[in-house]
């Protein structure tokens, strides 16, 4: 399926139980994320990573995997 043509609705269900927690996240132009899922919105997430905010399109992330507690944030 193309990503313009996925749900936000259906994506918002499917990450709600990240919010909050501490993650690695790979991204589908193969960029990762490790840090904070702060909150999400309509079709957006927002990541706090080393103290700063980054906000990541929903139809962007190909995974989410809880991270290590004594990883450092990042993003690459």
């Amino acid at each position: 399926m193309a990503l313009e043509r996925i749900n936000p609705r259906n994506l918002r269900e499917k990450y709600a139980s990240w919010v909050g927690k501490r993650v690695n996240i790979g991204l589908v132009n193969l960029h990762y994320i490790c840090g904070t899922w702060s909150e999400m919105g309509d079709s957006d997430a927002t990541f706090k990573i080393g103290g700063k905010q980054m906000k990541v399109l929903l139809r962007e992330i190909a995974s989410v995997v809880d991270a290590d507690p004594v990883q450092a944030d990042f993003f690459k």
